[in-house]
């Protein structure tokens, strides 16, 4: 998810940027990543991927070690929507997109392993946990709020990561461009010829030489 995020960025910079994941025919991270569905509200998807998984590792944890038995509920709960969302974002990738991305793919089979391994160790069902999880919530019993707490800071910590790496990027965009801009021109002044007074053809119009083209600077990209 985290790598998935800077994929995203460095596209929206340089659009000739290849991931590792960008395997050529239908697997292609980079097809998937510049496409609208890959963001929601302007933010890339696999950025609220990573509070979402850390707060599962959280509560992975707890109840692992037994502390909570809640906590495997509360899993499989979150999970749940996390498969609810794979299947609408497999589908996005087949019929809408028509490319793969291998590193999503992986993160479905993360989230319907933890739903299905989270489902078995509580060893109440599917429905039994679901019902747990629900009226726990409501009384707030289990790690309710130490899982929100595990979610809020997370959320902020990749926030911040992903507004400081793109502020970065966007700034040495800008000085690439900018450099760009100020060799075109210095190359333009020298390339423009100074005619020779009294140098003239027969029709007296001063002798022109040839100028040189020079390469113009490609513009600014900017993500959205």
């Amino acid at each position: 998810a985290l790598y998935l995020v800077y994929v995203k960025l460095r596209l929206g910079y340089d659009p000739t940027f290849k991931s590792v994941c960008s395997f050529g025919g239908k697997f292609d991270c980079g097809e998937v990543q510049t496409h609208s569905a890959s963001e929601m509200f302007g933010v890339p998807l696999a950025l609220y991927a990573l509070p979402t998984y850390l707060t599962l590792a959280w509560l992975v944890l707890k109840a692992w070690r037994g502390h909570v038995k809640e906590a495997a509920s509360y899993a499989v709960a979150i999970g749940t929507l996390t498969c609810l969302h794979t299947v609408y974002l497999a589908y996005v990738s087949s019929a809408v997109i028509g490319y793969f991305c291998p590193f999503c793919m992986g993160m479905y089979a993360v989230n319907i392993g933890v739903t299905v391994l989270a489902t078995m160790g509580r060893g109440l069902g599917f429905s039994g946990a679901w019902g747990e999880a629900v009226a726990s919530l409501r009384t707030l019993k289990g790690p309710v709020l130490s899982s929100a707490i595990v979610l809020l800071v997370t959320a902020a910590a990749a926030w911040g990561w992903y507004d400081t790496t793109r502020t970065g990027m966007a700034d040495l965009e800008k000085a690439r461009v900018a450099a760009e801009q100020a060799e075109f021109a210095k190359l333009q002044e020298d390339t423009t010829p100074t005619p020779e007074p009294g140098k003239t053809t027969g029709s007296g119009a001063v002798v022109q030489q040839p100028q040189k083209t020079a390469k113009k600077p490609k513009a600014i990209l900017t993500d959205n």
